[in-house]
């Protein structure tokens, strides 16, 4: 990955977003295990001072698993595993948890991973660049082609590297991002189409791609441009205090709003101007940084008399 980019964790991001909602004071009760907790097991002993705050109907969080309290007994409650949609899993001894919470981790998570796959991937796309070795290709026997990466969505710019004097330029003729090649014909992924001058040559591809996570739950991390490691946590944040997901058109126009779509929004709209005009603030601030300028394969264009 380029150097204008950084890599960010889910947890992190997680409680940044939890941070920024709840005041100090307004943080929920904690609840913590007195023994192991396996994944089916439905009653366990809390500490005594969690088990003296539960009640049946609470509802349990710890890690991104909600339980619905049925019973208390002493320090042991009875729960329903798995609550509104979570999943069951396996907890350690002294783990923490909170009780009743308003934003719970997993619906946290959600609304990261939803600003990643649609706000940021439509107008802040990842940009890469790499190397493509000569006589990389999957099929050998086609030296027009170089494997590129399978998320790449659209290559902005091709350079070649002379192999003596090792100067660098552009690359002129003919390339494109060549996808669903034919597997019969030994092709592996997309391909880069080089033009024929530059087969033994190595290129250095400048594309953007697909925003993917590195692992599964809290622990999986995520490469972002510059300046944009804050917008899945402002995006967050805005979507759960607001109750809304504001689109850049509709954020542009919300002065417009007539009073019948304010009342259906169910939302103070100067609540919605804060935080989704900050988000849309630092999305601007973090596209100004790519300055990109999208070029395309050049193409002889056709003689006309």
């Amino acid at each position: 990955m380029p150097s204008n980019t950084v890599t960010v964790t889910m947890s992190d991001l997680v409680e940044e977003v939890l941070d920024k909602l709840y005041r100090p004071s307004e943080r929920p009760r904690q609840a913590q295990l007195a023994e192991a907790v396996a994944s089916n097991d439905t009653a366990f002993d809390l500490d005594s001072v969690s088990a003296g705050n539960m009640a049946p109907t609470d509802v349990l969080e710890f890690g991104r698993e909600l339980m619905l309290v049925t019973a208390v007994s002493g320090v042991q409650v009875t729960v329903s595993r798995g609550y509104n949609g979570t999943t069951a899993a396996a907890h350690d001894v002294s783990t923490l948890g909170t009780i009743n919470p308003t934003y719970p981790r997993h619906l946290v998570d959600r609304e990261i991973r939803k600003c990643v796959k649609n706000s940021m991937q439509k107008e802040l796309p990842l940009v890469v660049s790499e190397t493509l070795y000569a006589g990389s290709g999957s099929n050998a026997t086609d030296q027009s082609m170089r494997d590129i990466d399978e998320d790449a969505i659209d290559v902005l710019d091709v350079r070649y590297r002379e192999p003596l004097t090792l100067r660098i330029d552009k690359v002129r003729g003919y390339w494109d991002l060549e996808d669903f090649l034919p597997d019969e014909a030994g092709y592996t992924g997309k391909q880069l189409k080089v033009p024929r001058g530059y087969w033994d040559k190595d290129l250095i591809v400048t594309y953007t791609c697909l925003y993917s996570w590195a692992g599964s739950g809290e622990s999986a991390t995520l490469t972002v441009p510059l300046l944009s490691s804050d917008l899945p946590v402002l995006y967050a944040v805005a979507a759960l205090q607001t109750g809304v997901e504001v689109s850049r058109q509709e954020f542009d126009q919300i002065e417009e709003w007539p009073q019948q779509e304010r009342n259906a929004r169910g939302a103070n709209v100067r609540l919605l101007q804060a935080l989704w005009g900050q988000y849309y603030q630092q999305l601007d601030a973090a596209k100004g940084m790519q300055n990109l300028t999208p070029r395309r394969p050049y193409r002889r264009m056709a003689h006309r008399l």
